[in-house]
């Protein structure tokens, strides 16, 4: 799985949201959640969600687990989050390198 670093996402964002309005507060400024916590590698903001198939966690049955990859935005005005395809935002990376 390709790396992703903060720079890539806010390059991301910076395209993909420079006309795009929080829905809760109408203000457009956004910003990689996490920033604060960008490693020495410089990745930051894409996490693993944890979901389950089928109806749910049944008997402590972890098998049905599902991972997503997703990268998050927050609006700095209200802290609105947006959750994005981690995938598509690593494949527009490769399409648009720095």
């Amino acid at each position: 799985m390709k790396i992703l670093k903060q720079q890539d996402i806010t390059r991301f964002i910076a395209v993909k949201f420079s006309n795009h309005n929080c829905e809760c507060c109408g203000q457009r400024d956004w910003q990689v959640a996490g920033e604060e916590n960008i490693d020495a590698k410089g990745t930051a903001g894409h996490i693993d969600l944890i979901g389950f198939r089928h109806g749910g966690l049944i008997a402590n049955d972890i098998s049905k687990a599902i991972t997503l990859g997703v990268c998050v935005v927050a609006c700095l005005n209200c802290g609105n989050l947006k959750l994005l395809g981690r995938q598509i935002v690593a494949n527009w990376v490769d399409q648009n390198p720095a």
